[in-house]
């Protein structure tokens, strides 16, 4: 289902700088009251994410407003059942019963992956959400989907600057391990030499490509040190 843009969002889009439309887009997502609308937005910010990879700024608030979208959607869903009332074939649902959280996913186009990882992200508790949402690296959904999960806590556990802090760190933690799991995926489906024919002539990128490669010689040193075992041809030669 193509869902457009509000047009008055459309038009700051167009026209304002990015933090002003990061706060246009924030607060749109904040109001919108339509499912497939809210899934608009996290398509729309993931396609554009996915083409600024050299504009960081753009590319981080893309991230942003896709993931408070995909919260937007998990938060319209957990006010539907979640149990979808008898599935058997045998059962014919009542004209009057009240749609379930499966009916009204399938209805605004999102597969049963995707709003269960919405609905996971609604339920990160909103400080931690902000934390991470605003931090310089967003993490992705993927991240935040087992959220929960990753970060188990108390029955009430205080917000101080220190656990803000180790929210940024598992963060950051988080964002590295997708940035490497989606290297080796794209690297697999183009070939190294596609990536090194890219690289001929743009220092600045080959330079940060230099840096990752350092440092992944360090965590594989981590993972030796830690008894994880880390990757045999990584590891320093001895003469």
């Amino acid at each position: 289902m193509k869902v457009e843009i509000p047009a008055k969002i459309a038009c700051v889009v167009k026209a304002a700088p990015l933090p002003q439309l990061y706060e246009e887009a924030k607060k749109a997502i904040a109001e919108c009251a339509r499912l497939d609308e809210c899934a608009g937005w996290a398509d729309k910010a993931a396609a554009i994410a996915s083409r600024q990879a050299d504009d960081l700024e753009l590319e981080t608030c893309a991230h942003g407003i896709r993931d408070r979208a995909i919260r937007r959607c998990g938060e319209l869903l957990r006010g539907f059942d979640a149990r979808g009332g008898d599935r058997s074939k045998n059962v014919t649902p009542l004209p009057f019963a009240p749609r379930s959280r499966h009916m009204v996913a399938q209805e605004a186009g999102l597969s049963e992956h995707k709003a269960r990882t919405a609905v996971n992200i609604a339920a990160i508790p909103e400080a931690e959400f902000e934390a991470a949402v605003e931090s310089k690296r967003p993490p992705g959904t993927t991240l935040l989907s087992q959220w929960n999960k990753l970060h188990p806590r108390e029955r009430v556990r205080s917000v101080t600057k220190s656990s803000l802090a180790e929210i940024s760190r598992s963060v950051f933690a988080g964002r590295a391990l997708e940035g490497m799991f989606e290297f080796e995926k794209s690297v697999t489906a183009c070939g190294l030499d596609v990536v090194v024919e890219i690289l001929r002539g743009h220092t600045r990128q080959l330079e940060r490509v230099r840096r990752g490669i350092g440092l992944a010689f360090r965590l594989n040193s981590a993972l030796d040190k830690a008894g994880l075992r880390g990757h045999a041809m990584l590891r320093p030669l001895n003469f």
